[in-house]
């Protein structure tokens, strides 16, 4: 969504897996095994994809990761955000 709330309709969205301070890191991965995927929004602004959390080899305890995204807004604009997720370890 644009600052004001209004969908972002036919946009092409970027996102990727970081941490708070928008680094990426490598826990997890979008589908087809990246770490960076655009997608392009539907008339009504809607986007779907999927995220594959770490194996629990990969952990060493509880962590976060953040999905940002990234879209063009007007000429030299862009919107940002990001969705935390919380990777729960049960060592």
């Amino acid at each position: 969504m644009s600052p004001d709330g209004t969908p972002l309709a036919c946009k092409t969205i970027f996102f990727e897996i970081c941490d708070s301070a928008h680094v990426q890191v490598d826990i997890g991965f979008f589908e087809g095994q990246d770490s960076v995927l655009s997608r392009k929004t539907d008339a009504g602004g809607n986007i779907s994809f999927i995220y594959h959390g770490p194996l629990r080899k990969e952990l060493k305890g509880s962590t976060s990761v953040y999905i940002w995204a990234t879209v063009a807004s007007e000429g030299d604009e862009f919107v940002e955000g990001f969705a935390q997720i919380k990777i729960i370890s049960d060592r």
